[in-house]
């Protein structure tokens, strides 16, 4: 059984590889991370899934952003990588891409792969054992127009059945189901921006469990015309009440630009 469940998660991770496509970093990743390229960002979703370490050309790539001469860290469940609104980045053409997952003793899986220059791209892990899987959208980002932010919600809540999407107050988008690919950035209109920052209320509400669940977060948005967010919804449903689940859900949002 364990056999099985390491290699669920060797099969996610390497479809998650092997549809890369990335963005630009600095200092140490130099070497490795070109000026132009494929631009990606990764984003760990699988509540169940132990810390991964991602390598490029046998050197260490991924990791939460740091100062430098911080060294590349493990990529933990909720977390994206990078961390900030830039996207990490690989020439175009082929690249030697290895996955290592140290909790599991698991370091020798590489592949050599062929990667496009000049889109953007987020690439998720979702699900749970034992049926793990990857997500990968384009990120087509919108032109900035006015006072307005835009964005988009992702539900990887592999047993639920819909989410619903609020924003400052207003239904975005509703009836989003599981791994929604309508891939949508909506324009959110922030009447109040100044100068300084904001706060926007995110609110997302589950159906699918034993009774809806309602994740309230909130952005502290830079006042910035155009800013662009994306909101995940992750974690796991309680579907029978004498066995509630391990990973309750939540949000993890991130900026796009």
């Amino acid at each position: 059984m364990k056999n099985k469940h390491i290699l669920s998660i060797i099969t996610l991770l390497f479809a998650m590889l092997s549809l890369i496509s990335c963005g630009e970093q600095q200092d140490l990743f130099q070497n490795i991370l070109p000026a132009t390229g494929a631009r990606v960002k990764f984003v760990h979703a699988a509540p169940d899934v132990p810390g991964i370490d991602i390598y490029v050309n046998d050197k260490k790539f991924s990791g939460v952003n740091t100062s430098p001469p911080a060294a590349p860290t493990l990529l933990t469940y909720g977390n994206s990588y990078p961390s900030t609104a830039e996207y990490a980045s690989l020439a175009a053409g082929k690249a030697k891409v290895a996955v290592v997952i140290p909790s599991l003793n698991v370091t020798g899986i590489t592949a050599d792969l062929t990667v496009e220059e000049g889109k953007y791209y987020s690439v998720f892990a979702a699900g749970i054992a034992p049926n793990y899987t990857p997500l990968v959208l384009e990120d087509k980002l919108p032109a900035a127009s006015g006072k307005t932010i835009f964005v988009r919600v992702i539900n990887l809540i592999p047993n639920s059945t819909t989410a619903d999407f609020t924003v400052n107050g207003n239904v975005i988008a509703s009836g989003v189901a599981f791994k929604n690919t309508d891939n949508t950035f909506y324009s959110v209109p922030i009447d109040a921006f100044t100068s300084g920052t904001i706060n926007v209320p995110f609110v997302v509400k589950v159906s699918g469990g034993l009774v809806p669940v309602t994740i309230a977060a909130v952005s502290q948005t830079l006042v910035i015309p155009g800013k662009v967010y994306t909101v995940i919804v992750r974690g796991v449903v309680t579907t029978d009440a004498k066995n509630p689940t391990k990973f309750a859900p939540s949000t993890t949002i991130y900026v796009n630009r």
